[in-house]
């Protein structure tokens, strides 16, 4: 039921008190709710003594939180630097791209770091195709600041671009 959680890239830690573990095999019932067409799963499950795990779990919470969340602070920061660049100097229309790129890049990256489907989504299923969309209007931009940085923009390889980012 919607809201589902969006903590798909949080790793988990659960420790059982050694009253709870029994001689031999010993079972851990986890219910995971998701959109199977988005891939929802448990994922990797190891399994170690406490320090070990606890260790490994900060590990990929830098991995998967935060360094994520750094990189959409970062490409918000160059975003907005080259925008500034691109509003003094118009002619420079690499700026340009480069910002709008950033723009859709740190909009892409809000997948990994929400926690929550963002308003006025609320389904994550259309959160899913809003991200799908600047996904691909990112990569179109990027394009497009490569070629004009390198001096290697053409009108044939812009349309057809233009043509492969419509549906």
């Amino acid at each position: 039921v919607e809201p589902l959680s969006r903590s798909w890239n949080t790793p988990r830690a659960f420790l059982l008190p050694p009253a709870a573990l029994q001689t031999g095999a010993n079972r851990l019932w986890v219910q995971v709710v998701g959109l199977a067409d988005q891939g929802a799963g448990l994922g990797v499950v190891r399994v170690a003594p406490a320090a070990q795990a606890l260790a490994y779990g900060e590990t990929q919470r830098l991995s998967r939180r935060v360094l994520p969340g750094a990189n959409v602070l970062i490409s918000a920061t160059l975003g907005v630097f080259f925008f500034m660049l691109w509003l003094m100097r118009r002619q420079e229309k690499a700026y340009g791209w480069y910002a709008f790129a950033a723009l859709a890049w740190v909009l892409v990256g809000l997948n990994t770091v929400l926690t929550e489907v963002p308003w006025p989504f609320t389904h994550s299923r259309s959160w899913a195709r809003w991200v799908t969309v600047w996904m691909g209007a990112y990569a179109g931009a990027f394009c497009m600041f490569l070629w004009h940085f390198g001096g290697l923009v053409r009108p044939w390889r812009a349309r057809a671009l233009a043509m492969a980012m419509v549906p």
